[in-house]
């Protein structure tokens, strides 16, 4: 932009000679700040990618450093997979305004259903049964798509499919507990020679009437404290709903709560960071991180929902 400058003379002055000055017009400066996206779990839905501030409007466009960890789709995240990655938040230059990128690091931990240290994706038992996932899904695929995560196994009605339900039958006895837990056929997998109490050849855990008296295992629960395992009148056969000469009947209609856990770890990951003075010693500097609104460790109870079937 070019600026002529003149002043005319008067009866006192000439007038003075015309200079041009040159005024040079660059674009702002776009600062980018404030930019943090909350951990999430594999099992985790698509999310909006919450925006970082800026001085001024304008799209934002995003850029995930491992797609097979977190898809960018527009403004959103679909999460493919564990572990981090960087996102990169860039505003486009326009006329008035230069570019400018912001990263964060997003993390996406697996889940534990049954607490016992290994994610539920490498886990082969999720719900710590003793029974192999694979074996409690959609193995048949009946519902035709190909994913035995879609449709899995979940023999009770309880909405808790059995990949995750301690209690595969709802009889209120740990499926863990009505496989081969004397390993009597010398495999150590409790799963190839699980308990079936009245040789009807349904395997207890997956037999609402264990001991086939005509009780259910559920009412053969004298005190009703969901919990069959301490009810015995013959303590030289065991509980009641082993033996078949018992067949005492106590309306129980309820499952066990199913407890749960859900761990959140934290990585914080600082690229070519580098904390100086003027004599080369750090003596005190705070770094803004973010915050992280749903990290948490925490244990919950989980109430089935009771079918009478």
């Amino acid at each position: 932009l070019v600026i002529q400058i003149s002043q005319p003379g008067n009866n006192v002055y000439n007038p003075a000679a015309s200079i041009n000055k040159i005024i040079t017009i660059i674009q702002g400066i776009t600062i980018l700040s404030r930019f943090n996206i909350p951990d999430k779990f594999i099992n985790d839905n698509n999310f909006v990618i919450p925006p970082p501030t800026s001085n001024r409007s304008g799209a934002i466009k995003y850029i995930s450093s491992n797609p097979d960890i977190a898809e960018i789709i527009g403004d959103k995240i679909k999460i493919k997979g564990i572990g981090s990655c960087t996102i990169s938040a860039i505003q486009l230059a326009t006329p008035q305004f230069r570019s400018a990128s912001i990263s964060t690091i997003f993390t996406v931990n697996d889940t534990d259903c049954d607490s016992d240290g290994i994610g539920d994706t490498i886990d082969q038992d999720d719900d710590n049964d003793g029974i192999d996932i694979a074996n409690e899904l959609d193995e048949l695929d009946e519902d035709g798509d190909g994913d035995p995560f879609t449709n899995p196994l979940d023999t009770d009605g309880d909405s808790i499919p059995d990949y995750i339900d301690f209690d595969d039958d709802g009889d209120n006895v740990p499926t863990a507990n009505e496989l081969d837990t004397e390993n009597a056929d010398g495999d150590d997998n409790p799963y190839t020679n699980p308990k079936d109490t009245d040789n009807d050849g349904i395997p207890d855990y997956l037999d609402p009437d264990d001991d086939g008296d005509g009780i259910l295992t559920r009412n053969e629960d004298t005190n009703a404290n969901l919990d069959p395992s301490d009810d015995v009148t013959d303590p030289a056969v065991g509980p009641d709903f082993l033996n078949p000469d018992v067949a005492v009947e106590t309306i129980v209609e309820a499952y066990r709560s199913h407890t749960f856990t859900l761990t959140t770890s934290v990585t914080v990951t600082l690229l070519d960071l580098v904390l100086t003075n003027g004599s080369e010693e750090l003596i005190r500097e705070s770094l803004f991180l973010g915050t992280i609104d749903n990290a948490f460790n925490a244990t919950f109870l989980v109430e089935p929902v009771f079918t009478n079937d």
